[in-house]
């Protein structure tokens, strides 16, 4: 078990016995409980109490899948929220996203300023969702073609995770099912974001 100010992480394969932690309603800070792997069980009564401290429950599956986002239901009583749901433009949001990750991309990576400014000026006349897709994954590749690392393992490890160079995993040709610890940790982290985006719609 993992547990700091925000995340109860739970590996459900451990065999030995874990010490308890017990979580004080109302003072936890808790907000979501994330659980990995693929045996074990929850009582109705844990999800009622996570109910009613608001706690998000999410299970993860050994390639980082999410399998489960529980979200604790609310009540009906926001009609102005729900009508600006229904009656959004989808592309408008997606583009703005786009715009945003690209810009926030270049804080990190500075020297893809100028390949990015010709992307963006792509996207400000885009009118498709389809389009928006091909550019984001160009976008992409570029972002993470400036990554290029050297890592300290110790000598067990297989000689290929001693250097992270490519987001993509030999399995799919994607991040998905990563082989590499690098992108295991992305992949963790994204599912985990996406549950928290999921659940702040609501």
């Amino acid at each position: 078990m993992i547990f700091n100010t925000h995340c109860f992480l739970v590996f459900s394969w451990f065999t030995a016995k874990d010490t308890a932690r017990r979580l004080a309603r109302g003072v936890h800070g808790i907000k979501a409980i994330i659980i990995v792997g693929y045996a074990g069980y929850i009582t109705l009564d844990a999800i009622e109490w996570l109910a009613q401290q608001s706690i998000a429950l999410y299970t993860l599956d050994l390639v980082g899948d999410l399998c489960l986002n529980l979200i604790p239901a609310i009540p009906p009583h926001r009609p102005f929220q729900r009508r600006a749901q229904y009656t959004a433009n989808s592309f408008l949001i997606a583009r703005s996203i786009v715009v945003e990750k690209l810009n926030g991309a270049v804080r990190v990576k500075p020297e893809l300023t100028l390949l990015y400014r010709r992307i963006l000026n792509d996207i400000s006349l885009m009118n498709s969702l389809e389009m928006l897709r091909l550019a984001e994954g160009r976008a992409a590749q570029l972002y993470w073609n400036q990554w290029n690392f050297e890592l300290a393992h110790y000598k067990d490890f297989p000689e290929h995770w001693s250097q992270y160079s490519n987001r993509t995993s030999p399995l799919t040709g994607s991040g998905r099912k990563a082989v590499h610890p690098v992108n295991a940790m992305l992949n963790y982290g994204y599912t985990i974001l996406a549950g928290r985006i999921e659940r702040s719609g609501r």
